[in-house]
């Protein structure tokens, strides 16, 4: 158990810093999980600019700065890390971007938990960055025109099997919520 939230972590620093599970700079009370991955490497998108980024959270009206980190883009792969030239010994969370249209893109993280391998958040780009939604499993019953959308809520993740609910959901909490955390661009 204390593997799995320590990987949820890592992955919402990876998408939370653009990635606590980017960095864990977010504090992941659920997130989207799947057994198997529902994209291919091939649907890999690389729109977002490798730079140094200030990781902040969106706090009662205001954006409060958490951390300062890193994205490297190696192939189709990013990395987020919290130093510029990390090491294998200092948390590096790696993941690919997948479109899902209007300017919103499926984060993936392969991140081994007790009942899941891979997980997801929504990320959308701005100008300077990007914003990432953080997705709450406890809270996607609240979120209207995701109640056909196969997807099992429970404990600190919502399971999906497929690609289309997964993009269905993910469409859905961006027309109805406010992002978690976002990356800035710094000079």
């Amino acid at each position: 158990m204390k593997q799995s939230i320590a990987a949820l972590r890592k992955i919402t620093s990876v998408f939370a810093g653009l990635f606590v599970t980017l960095s864990i700079a977010v504090a992941l009370t659920g997130c989207m999980a799947s057994t198997e991955p529902l994209f291919t490497p091939a649907s890999a998108v690389t729109p977002f600019k490798p730079a140094r980024y200030s990781l902040q959270k969106y706090v009662v009206g205001n954006w409060l700065p958490e951390k300062t980190g890193y994205v490297t883009l190696t192939g189709s792969t990013y990395s987020w890390s919290e130093k510029a030239e990390a090491g294998p010994s200092d948390n590096v969370v790696k993941f690919t971007l997948h479109d899902i249209g209007g300017g919103f893109y499926a984060a993936m993280a392969d991140a081994p938990g007790e009942d899941y391998r891979y997980v997801y958040d929504l990320v959308e780009l701005t100008p300077d960055g990007a914003m990432q939604y953080g997705i709450d499993c406890d809270g996607l019953g609240l979120v209207r025109g995701i109640e056909t959308v196969n997807f099992q809520p429970g404990g600190l993740k919502c399971m999906v099997s497929n690609a289309d609910d997964l993009k269905a959901v993910l469409r859905a909490h961006a027309t109805r919520m406010f992002p978690k955390h976002r990356y800035v661009v710094r000079d």
